[in-house]
């Protein structure tokens, strides 16, 4: 997989000037490394988002980026500066990857839909305010009548 961009995570999205003099900024496109052996098939979609998300050929998924709300899935609020595992999604095959600010939703292959992130708004279907899921949760609903 190549990458490309800016990956000083804090600043990343941020009003000012200071990203553009960054070190840290892959200015043309590189290797992943820590994905070098890995059959990247997909990757998040979100224009907003701070951070990246890959899907290999077996369904698991890679995160790495600005992780403030738990966007990651990872199980903690830290930023990851390489591709790490999200151990929580073991056992699901990811088909796709939606992502917001601070959020992630993941669909499965048999149509489920688990989420990680910030939850202010109910934007990970867990119903008013319940914090940052700092690991994937599946989205539970009723299902409606056609109208």
């Amino acid at each position: 997989m190549l990458f490309t961009g800016a990956t000083d995570w804090k600043m990343v999205g941020r009003k000012g000037n200071e990203l553009v003099k960054s070190a840290n900024t892959q200015w043309s496109p590189v290797r992943l490394e820590a994905l070098k052996d890995v059959n990247i098939v997909g990757v998040n979609k979100g224009c907003i988002s701070a951070f990246c998300m890959a899907i290999d050929d077996g369904g698991q998924v890679y995160a790495w980026g600005r992780n403030e709300d738990g966007q990651l899935g990872l199980g903690d609020s830290k930023d990851k500066m390489v591709p790490t595992l999200v151990q929580e999604l073991t056992g699901y095959n990811i088909v796709e990857i939606a992502t917001g600010k601070a959020h992630s939703l993941f669909l499965t292959s048999c149509g489920k839909v688990l989420a990680a992130g910030s939850n202010e708004k109910g934007q990970c279907g867990q119903g008013r305010k319940t914090g940052s899921l700092e690991t994937p949760k599946l989205i539970s609903h009723e299902a409606t009548a056609d109208i």
